[in-house]
């Protein structure tokens, strides 16, 4: 995925930053009030159902207002109780992103069964390429064909599954 390492609203970034056929932004960034300013930028020129944030306070740490807030702004990355922290520890802890080729005989349901309960969809790409966005909110229901790209927590076991690094996968 195509991204930028600075502050998304700067100067620099609205003079390099080549938003043609960029269709979904993604704020990543550990502190909040740079996530919902990335966000309100980007909303007006993707459409409010492009930008996504990341939490950065788990759900029981946030408050009932800034979870609404947040929503309203922009949609949470990747499912709840997910945040920048819970994300950072696994990652540091030994978790892999995977990516996992799904087929008649290995479901989705059957991503879970392999890797664990803690595995993480993060993106689900379609049979047409299209690249699909796991949140709190959207239901996505991967089918044979499909490919998902999760967060693998370390020590997770690969039997049955078409599973690669996601560090590896060709990209055009």
């Amino acid at each position: 995925l195509p991204t930028y390492l600075g502050n998304p609203m700067s100067e620099h970034a609205e003079r390099h930053l080549n938003l043609i056929g960029i269709g979904r932004m993604l704020a990543l960034a550990p502190q909040a009030n740079i996530n919902l300013a990335a966000v309100l930028h980007y909303r007006l020129e993707l459409g409010k159902n492009n930008v996504y944030l990341v939490q950065t306070k788990s759900a029981d740490e946030s408050s009932g207002l800034q979870r609404k807030n947040d929503y309203r702004w922009g949609k949470n990355l990747f499912g709840k109780g997910v945040s920048y922290a819970s994300l950072a520890e696994a990652l540091a802890s030994g978790a892999t992103i995977k990516t996992t080729k799904l087929s008649e005989s290995f479901g989705f349901s059957d991503l879970f069964k392999t890797h664990g309960a803690e595995t993480l969809p993060l993106f689900a790409i379609d049979q047409r390429q299209r690249i699909q966005v796991f949140t709190d909110k959207q239901e996505i229901d991967p089918e044979a064909g499909w490919s998902v790209l999760s967060l693998v927590p370390a020590g997770a076991k690969h039997e049955g599954a078409e599973t690669t690094d996601a560090s590896s996968v060709k990209r055009d």
